[in-house]
């Protein structure tokens, strides 16, 4: 993919490895600015490709949509940093607790 080149949320879809109904949820709910086609369909950059494959990583890992989208609404610039660092602290907590209760 060329740098600037936009893309379809069909290939996003492909690309991120999430349905192309996901890639449109979350590109409105997540992404900023997203670019239209004639046809009204949703066009996704290369750092818009980034930004839901991280949303992606992170729900796989557990985070929800809600802390997801809470970060981005607070537009926390390093958000898959942040959230992965909280995940990874609930994550340690969890295991000491299990220690603990062992």
């Amino acid at each position: 993919m060329a740098k600037n080149e936009l893309i379809s949320s069909s290939k996003v879809a492909e690309t991120v490895g999430i349905s192309k109904g996901n890639v449109n949820m979350w590109g409105k709910k997540y992404l900023n600015n997203l670019s239209k086609n004639r046809n009204g369909h949703f066009l996704y950059s290369q750092k818009d490709i980034e930004q839901l494959s991280t949303v992606k990583k992170l729900i796989d890992k557990g985070v929800t949509h809600k802390d997801i989208e809470e970060r981005f609404k607070n537009n926390v610039p390093t958000i898959s940093k942040v959230i992965e660092k909280d995940f990874e602290s609930k994550e340690k907590e969890k295991i000491t607790e299990n220690k603990i209760n062992s």
